[in-house]
């Protein structure tokens, strides 16, 4: 079922299974565009682990049911953006070591892709691999749809001076090996809940402690007050 406004309000409320639910619903799509968008292991563990740390933080400030997918996909784009390429050889690409295939044509495919200009590429991958519309690339992009458009054409027609007739083929092989990255379901809560549980737990005792610091601090400064008074008394 689709996350609901409901589940949002009881994960600000640190319920923890309703964020494990919320990150779940997530995890696969910024699983898929950090990889996708890095080309490199390291790199998307390294763009994972950021964008989960800092959604969680971010949580409190989503308003509708949609704003976490929003903000995973647009933060995604922005970590994978810091970490910039790191791929030299194409072969070494995970977009061709996970293809089904990597025939000559295939890895210039890639390659090519690797050379676009950062927005161009993203929003080929968005459109072409994640199969987003659109207005959602522009959203996650942080730009308009004609600019979005605009990025997507001139990614077409760049790759496809590389590839000619072969683009169709090449787009899809593409598409199939960024959907292969998708984490296995019964993965995705172990990788989850270890962070999950670190975020929840420390501000649960903390809402429980900082009342009794408050009632200790305020009877502090009564005691002190009435010796104060007393002393001037005397």
């Amino acid at each position: 079922m689709p996350l609901t406004l409901e589940d949002l309000h009881r994960a600000q409320k640190l319920n923890p299974s309703a964020i494990v639910r919320l990150v779940r619903e997530n995890y696969p799509p910024v699983y898929r565009l950090a990889h996708g968008l890095t080309g490199e292991e390291r790199a998307a563990r390294e763009v994972l682990r950021f964008v989960l740390d800092r959604g969680l933080r971010a949580m409190a400030n989503w308003r509708d049911e949609g704003a976490p997918s929003r903000w995973f996909q647009h933060h995604t784009i922005l970590a994978a953006r810091r970490i910039g390429r790191r791929i030299g050889n194409p072969v070494q690409d995970l977009l061709v070591l996970h293809a089904s295939a990597s025939e000559p044509g295939y890895v210039a495919f890639i390659k090519a892709l690797r050379s676009l200009p950062q927005q161009q590429r993203e929003a080929f991958l968005l459109h072409h691999a994640e199969h987003l519309q659109m207005r959602q690339v522009a959203v996650a992009m942080d730009c308009s749809t004609d600019a979005a458009g605009a990025h997507l054409n001139a990614a077409v027609d760049a790759m496809k001076t590389v590839t000619a007739e072969d683009f169709p083929r090449f787009s899809r092989q593409l598409a199939d090996t960024y959907q292969s990255f998708t984490p296995r379901e019964e993965a995705v809560v172990p990788a989850i809940a270890p962070k999950v549980a670190r975020y929840v737990w420390p501000r649960k005792i903390w809402r429980v402690v900082s009342p009794l610091l408050g009632l200790a601090t305020l009877a502090a400064a009564a005691w002190g007050t009435w010796k104060l008074y007393h002393l001037i008394d005397y």
